[in-house]
């Protein structure tokens, strides 16, 4: 539908053409109302024919236009138009991008990599941005990337292929044949322009998540330093095989490319989703590296002495790295002097964020900063490798299988570990592990120099001392029920071996604090609140040093007394994006941590039949935990997390055949919800109000409000783990008062609790 200058469409005023497609026409219009200009996309008259395309496309735009961020041009609104058939026609108000699409920009030959990082670096942003409101781009590529003329990158047409896909006809393959909006459109090179960014799954009619921003990211980043679409051909054919088939050239990319800058490159444009950079976010980790390459290739020599050398172990891309800061002089502690880079081999690789590394701790340094060890994917299970800073290739520790929370003895030649419920030792050099203790969910452990071991043998322990040689533990700390303490755990011994750092996590208040115990008197003095996983680098002469901890996602440092046993300064970002227990620092000064994006992880919903084949239940990649199939096996009630919510977990339902997903909790802090076996209700822990805790029954019937089915007389959790089979009494697992987490039961006739087995030990059901 072709519209003439000065035409009116509401409080917009058509001014100029500024482009035709094969699915529309744009053009640039005045909003009389604000006085400003807009950018209007008219779509075809055909379009609108099919009243279930207009309603799914102003459905979609509704939720594309709340997207706000600086790096996405954003959608105003959706406005009807009358067609010459009667017909009513949907036109979308959008934010007006001024200058060059990075086609143009190509054009002119690669893209200088100072500019380059600067445009992928705001790219990468926009989709972030996106990903975390769950929305895919689906079309990304040169064409619909704008850079403004201060150098302002703007993404256009978020979600656009997916809301102006006919139902029933897969995004993929309207991508194929979705066209960019530009001034002197051919469709034959619209068609194959989009082809060329596909994913692999993409370009095979699968089911996409926002991994295939991932690829298409990667190719437009390989696009922008060669000049030159890394996949093409004559024809769509040829370039879906390219996009399948045909392998990278990487020797096109300029000399000067920086090896995190080549590594991203390589996660991106892996073929297999799985094994592709799960999230976006964690690019930006990479840009900045490759920003510092200068430095990084050039920079001076480490020293050996009075240094941090964090060695950034990168789960997702499996590589080492390590900067050189002085923590001597009052420079805040990110001053980066200077940094090599180490690879893993993919057989010898870190644990992945795929696995809780809060509780699996991936790796420990050496004493002398000299050898790594880090927990490697083994199997179905787990393995530790050493690394040494002078060899090549790292080698496996025997005996080591279903290892957690590695540490080292103060002499270095020897590595504490956690496996098959037990505490162990093993020998640096080889050997056989030996045996310690009894520890069935290993929470940390320390080993001081005068030849005991600090550690938590549950998260809900405390925390107990045992001889380096073996032995009977003997208690260090006890949980204050009172102070509503969950957890206390990931001890390190302060080398004076007269008092330990360690965690306090409290569940009633969600929060947590670094606490010091003195291993004489038992006292417990918090040093850091809302902090967890310390560790303590001594300075020079045992002067101060620096207490080194985790908080929101953020790695933190603060001037420490060890004499006073209290912070002496105020604490300052050193690193931001380590998530949890990923990162050990030894006695010399070498930190070593794996970036994370402080957010929790995000899965996708997928069904396996009894033959091993998979397929997914919806396009809704989230923080699930605590899945539960229905009875009928027709839905799952889970529970999301969400990152930077102020309740930041809810108990929601998905059903399995129409892939949506519903949330059934709003009020406190819900989880773990396991169905009654007839499938009209489920059970739920919940946290509603200062230290209230209880078990509540939700009919699912739509009309029912969630009923308290028992409160906790302790500030702790209680975790549904099951029903009897005529659905009548609930078994859960929750702490008394003077018991760690212990069997109950409650009945749905008189709402009262029994204890079923309540020991000094845990016991889960």
């Amino acid at each position: 539908m072709h519209l003439s200058l000065g035409t009116r469409i509401g409080p917009y005023e058509i001014v100029s053409a500024l482009g035709a497609g094969g699915m529309g026409e744009v053009y640039r219009a005045r909003d009389t109302q604000l006085n400003r200009d807009v950018a209007i996309k008219v779509l075809p008259e055909v379009f609108a024919q099919h009243t279930d395309r207009v309603g799914r496309f102003t459905r979609e735009a509704q939720t594309l236009a709340a997207l706000n961020h600086p790096n996405i041009a954003q959608i105003y609104g959706v406005v009807d138009l009358a067609g010459d058939t009667g017909s009513h026609i949907g036109a979308l108000v959008m934010e007006l991008v001024e200058g060059e699409d990075l086609t143009a920009l190509i054009a002119r030959g690669p893209i200088p990599l100072p500019e380059a990082l600067a445009i992928a670096r705001q790219i990468a942003d926009a989709l972030d941005a996106a990903h975390e409101a769950a929305i895919v781009h689906r079309d990304l590529k040169p064409a619909n990337i704008k850079v403004r003329a201060d150098g302002t990158v703007k993404v256009l047409d978020f979600g656009l292929a997916k809301a102006l896909a006919p139902e029933g006809v897969s995004t993929t393959a309207h991508a194929m044949n979705s066209p960019t909006f530009t001034a002197h459109p051919t469709q034959m090179g619209m068609i194959i322009g989009t082809a060329a960014y596909m994913a692999p799954e993409q370009a095979k009619g699968k089911a996409v998540d926002k991994r295939a921003d991932v690829w298409a990211f990667g190719v437009v980043l390989h696009e922008m330093l060669t000049g030159k679409q890394p996949f093409s051909g004559e024809t769509i054919t040829d370039v879906l095989a390219a996009v399948l088939t045909r392998e990278l050239d990487w020797t096109s990319l300029p000399a000067s490319t920086p090896r995190a800058l080549r590594r991203l490159l390589t996660r991106c444009l892996e073929r297999d989703p799985r094994r592709r950079l799960r999230d976006i976010g964690d690019a930006r980790l990479e840009l900045d590296e490759a920003a510092n390459a200068d430095a990084v290739e050039t920079g001076p020599a480490i020293q050996p002495a009075r240094r941090w050398l964090p060695l950034i172990v990168a789960a997702a891309a499996t590589a080492v790295a390590a900067w050189a800061l002085s923590t001597r002089s009052p420079v805040p502690p990110d001053t980066v002097e200077g940094h090599f880079t180490i690879e893993l081999p993919e057989d010898a690789a870190l644990v992945t964020n795929d696995v809780p590394v809060w509780s699996e701790g991936p790796l420990a340094v050496s004493p002398d900063g000299r050898v790594v060890v880090y927990v490697s994917p083994s199997g179905r299970g787990t393995q530790l490798f050493a690394r040494a800073m002078a060899e090549q290739t790292p080698r496996a520790l025997s005996g080591t299988q279903g290892a957690r929370l590695p540490f080292f003895s103060p002499d270095g030649r020897w590595v504490g570990f956690f496996a098959d419920g037990k505490l162990k030792k093993t020998p640096l050099a080889g050997g056989t592990p030996a045996t310690l203790a009894d520890a069935p969910d290993g929470t940390g452990g320390s080993w001081g120099a005068h030849g005991e071991i600090v550690f938590a043998a549950t998260y809900s322990s405390g925390l107990f001392a045992v001889a380096e040689a073996g032995g009977t533990p003997r208690r260090v700390t006890t949980l204050d029920s009172a102070a509503g303490d969950g957890v206390h755990g990931w001890p390190q011994v302060l080398s004076d071996h007269r008092a330990v750092l360690f965690t306090v996590v409290a569940w009633s208040r969600e929060t947590s604090a670094i606490v010091m115990v003195n291993l004489q008197s038992g006292e417990r003095r918090v040093v850091q609140q809302d902090a967890s996983f310390a560790r303590y680098v001594p300075g020079d002469a045992g002067g101060a040093g620096h207490l080194v901890f985790v908080r929101d996602g953020a790695l933190m440092a603060a001037p420490f007394d060890p004499a006073a046993r209290e912070p002496a300064g105020t604490a300052v970002t050193v690193l931001n994006g380590v998530r949890a227990a990923q990162f050990d620092i030894s006695t010399s000064g070498v930190l070593a941590y794996a970036p994370g994006t402080g957010r929790p992880l995000e899965f996708s919903l997928v069904w396996v039949d009894r033959s091993g084949v998979s397929s997914p239940i919806n396009d809704l990649p989230r923080g699930y935990e605590d899945l539960h199939l229905s009875p009928d096996g027709r839905s799952v009630v889970a529970t999301i997390e969400e990152a930077g919510a102020e309740v930041p977990a809810h108990v929601w339902l998905a059903d399995v055949g129409r892939g949506t997903l519903t949330r059934l909790t709003f009020d406190g802090f819900s989880r773990d919800p396991v169905w009654a076996p007839d499938g009209k209700s489920i059970v739920f822990g919940s946290k509603r109000g200062e230290d209230k805790f209880g078990l509540y029954l939700q009919r699912l019937d739509g009309r029912s409000p969630a009923e308290l089915l028992w409160g906790s007389p302790v500030p702790f959790w209680p975790d549904p783990q099951s029903w009897t089979p005529d659905g009548r009494v609930v078994v859960f697992t929750t702490k008394g008062t003077d018991t760690h987490d212990d069997i109950w039961t409650v009945s749905l006739d008189d709402r009262q609790a029994r204890p079923w087995l309540q020991t000094p030990a845990t016991e889960w059901a």
